[in-house]
């Protein structure tokens, strides 16, 4: 497997907070209001460059899904997400082990990420609810392995 860590989205604060520090372990928070403590916590890393923009959350409050859709791919193929991506990936060649925190946005936007990073990377990331029952495992499609290289 090239892909040696894993990778979970939880909305689980008490998951996150059971996490030791100093591990082949980060958190990247997806938290836009302050909710996960990152205070001496090298191991947090800030990664709400994945949310949806604002014109994502404005269509899907209208209930324009396909709109949300295509604000959120085009946003996600920026080449400051895509870097972000090609870190995660990096660390996952290393051995590390990642937890997504997204708290409040729900499950619309973590399933259209989830759907947005196996398309477009064939990686699966695992769902852990908040009561800390796992939904989905994790998973990485070895026929990526040639992007996952020239991106690592």
């Amino acid at each position: 497997m090239v892909l040696r860590g894993t990778m979970y989205i939880t909305d689980n604060l008490d998951l996150l907070y059971s996490i030791p520090k100093n591990q082949m372990i980060k958190i990247v928070s997806l938290d836009e209001d302050g909710i996960l403590d990152r205070t001496n916590n090298p191991d947090v890393l800030v990664g709400t460059c994945l949310l949806p923009p604002i014109e994502a959350m404005i269509a899907e409050a209208d209930g324009n899904e396909q709109l949300y859709d295509i604000a959120y791919n085009s946003h996600l193929l920026e080449p400051y997400q895509q870097s972000f991506v090609s870190a995660l990936l990096a660390y996952l060649y290393k051995g590390g082990s990642l937890f997504l925190f997204l708290p409040e946005l729900g499950m619309n936007t973590r399933d259209k990420l989830i759907f947005h990073l196996y398309d477009r990377y064939g990686i699966h990331p695992g769902v852990i609810d908040s009561k800390g029952v796992q939904l989905q495992q994790w998973f990485a499609d070895e026929k990526c392995t040639p992007l996952w290289l020239s991106m690592t």
